[in-house]
């Protein structure tokens, strides 16, 4: 059976079906904008069609155009998008122009790599150009330019040069090389406003203005050679005068030194002729008067301690430098820098002026470092000797007072059961410790400053504390220049004990730690192996020792332990019952006060991480 048209049907055809497919994609396309729309949609992921591979903003005459076999794309820096595109076009020109390209493939290939020259949005948007609408890198070039234009550097004009001028402090060198680079940066400069505008942005007392005022210049040239020969003529000033000063110089910084000394150290370098300085002008009420209508021979000269060394000072700043925190480096030179040497370096303040050899500032710390038991490896001969004789007169020397404490860096905060009258639970131990804070202490007794060698405890001893007590003997001393909060003094330790978290917040040198273990015994016989030695100085009211101790690792409520050793060799007679360690020194009997708060919380830590353990 067979179909036969009717009279006034269609029949479909090419040009029908052509138009219902063109009609299917419009509305497609128009579905796909609706739903765009729709907030919260995400937009569809494009597809790539089959010759994508294929697509070129440029036309065939380029795009098929295949690149040379030897052909290397020069190495240069990518460009982004976010700085000049003008100055990328230029370098990517001058670098393929090194490219081995036969000259009728040139202009094929400079369109082809240019997106090898491109990174991120930069890449980006060349990827989007439309296909067959590049057909030369002229136009290339200019639509690059076009799309980065925000990019592009505003023109400066020859008028920018009114902006700059001599700084406050500014050597003439300086000057000219700020000048020199903004005047580069200006296409069309025009030299007479550059002429003025240098003269104009100099100081008005300097003699190069002057100059150039009475005498003006027709050319910048002309202009540069003077300057030039000024800078020669400051230059050699500068260095005569610090040659000349040099001694005037390093006195004037070393008495700032001694005023300022209290701020860097608690204990002023071993000078006397300073302190002497000092105090004729304190005992006069006379102020400081240097450069005010002082003669330079009148000024007070201080004398630097001697290098006593066996190495270069220049390979001793390096060793300084691995001895982290222990160095305390010195301020930057206030003399100007037209006053210093710039010939001579000094590797201790990291600036011109003096050799390394010559500053005092360094003898100053050499001087301090060695006193504290640093250094002492690179002593020479005759230093061995010095330090000997020193340490043997500090040990048997008459002196009216003991010395200072050592400057304090930092101080060592720290983050045992049985007792009737402390309790013997950890809620005991927090209200015997609460009795410290709600308490009324009585004032403390005074003392006088001279005791009999013989040492005593008297009742009144006592009188401060709060009674009764069992409680241990804390206290706080100078380690290592740190205050050490929470030192259990303990007679029936056999050995000095230091907790490796409190040896980490001194900040000492790790390499200074003896890697010798010794195994520890407790009283029930458990066994804690240490993790090495280290001899640390420990101060004490004038008497400064140097103490091997123990590092040890692990939990406890108190920093370090001091035990026989230090007290044997201090002479020392601690007594728990009075809160007190007496000793016999040079300059008296000698006393340390236990701190019954700090022993109270030590106390209440350890029940509480054993109620913790349970």
């Amino acid at each position: 059976m067979s179909l036969q048209s009717t009279p006034g049907m269609v029949k479909p055809g090419p040009d029908l079906n052509l138009s219902a497919n063109l009609d299917f994609s419009r509305r497609f396309a128009e579905m796909e904008a609706l739903i765009q729309r729709i907030p919260g949609v995400p937009a569809p992921i494009k597809k790539s069609t089959a010759n994508s591979f294929a697509d070129s903003p440029f036309v065939d005459a380029i795009a098929l155009m295949e690149m040379p076999k030897k052909f290397n794309f020069p190495n240069m820096k990518q460009y982004e998008g976010t700085t000049d595109p003008d100055d990328h076009i230029a370098q990517y020109k001058q670098r393929m122009f090194t490219a081995a390209i036969p000259r009728d493939l040139r202009e094929a290939c400079m369109c082809k790599a240019f997106g090898s020259s491109l990174s991120g949005p930069a890449l980006q948007r060349y990827t989007n150009l439309p296909n067959n609408s590049i057909d030369s890198f002229a136009q290339l070039t200019d639509t690059f330019v076009e799309q980065f234009a925000s990019s592009r550097k505003l023109e400066k004009l020859s008028d920018d040069l009114y902006t700059i001028t001599q700084r406050t402090g500014e050597n003439l060198r300086a000057y000219v090389g700020r000048f020199n680079r903004e005047k580069v940066q200006i296409p069309y400069c025009n030299q007479a406003t550059a002429i003025y505008a240098f003269r104009k942005g100099l100081r008005f007392d300097s003699d190069l203005y002057k100059e150039l005022t009475k005498y003006p210049c027709r050319t910048m040239e002309d202009v540069l050679a003077k300057a030039w020969a000024q800078i020669k003529w400051e230059e050699d000033e500068a260095n005569f005068v610090g040659r000349a000063n040099s001694s005037y110089y390093g006195g004037r910084r070393n008495e700032r030194i001694d005023r300022k000394s209290n701020d860097r150290r608690s204990e002023p370098y071993p000078t006397s002729d300073r302190r002497n300085i000092r105090s004729r002008r304190e005992g006069s009420g006379e102020r400081s008067t240097y450069g005010r209508g002082i003669p330079r021979t009148s000024r007070p000269k201080v004398e630097a301690p001697e290098y006593l060394l066996s190495i270069e000072p220049v390979d001793l700043v390096a060793v300084m430098r691995e001895m982290g925190k222990t160095i305390k480096w010195p301020r930057k030179m206030n003399a100007l820098p037209e006053h210093r040497d710039p010939k001579l370096r000094c590797e201790f303040h990291g600036d011109h002026g003096h050799r390394t050899e010559d500053c005092i500032a360094l003898k100053f710390e050499v001087a301090e470092l060695l006193k504290q038991g640093h250094l002492r490896e690179f002593l020479t001969d005759k230093g061995k000797q010095t330090y000997a004789r020193r340490d043997d007169q500090r040990q048997t020397g008459p002196v009216d007072s003991p010395p200072d404490p050592p400057r304090q860096d930092r101080v060592i905060n720290c983050i045992s059961g049985g007792s009737e009258v402390s309790g013997v639970s950890y809620s005991a131990a927090k209200r015997h410790t609460r009795q410290v804070s709600n308490a009324e202490i009585q004032p403390n007794r005074e003392h006088p400053s001279k005791v009999d060698e013989t040492v005593t405890f008297r009742s009144t001893d006592k009188s401060d504390l709060f009674s009764p007590h069992h409680d241990a003997l804390v206290i706080s001393l100078h380690i290592a220049n740190c205050l050490t909060k929470r030192i259990l003094i303990d007679n029936g330790s056999s050995c000095n004990i230091l907790f490796n978290s409190a040896l980490r917040e001194m900040q000492v040198d790790e390499s200074k730690l003896s890697r010798r273990t010794t195994m520890l015994t407790g009283f029930s016989g458990e066994q804690k192996s240490t993790l090495g030695e280290i001899v640390l100085p420990v101060y004490a009211e004038g008497v400064n020792l140097y103490i091997n101790f123990l590092v040890l690792d692990c939990q406890s409520p108190y920093n370090a332990i001091l035990g026989r050793p230090w007290i044997h060799e201090l002479k020392a007679i601690p007594s728990t019952y009075h809160q007190l360690i007496k000793f016999p020194t040079k300059w008296g009997v000698k006393e340390i006060k236990g701190e019954q708060r700090a022993a109270r919380e030590c106390y209440q830590n350890a029940l509480k991480k054993k109620k913790q353990e349970l």
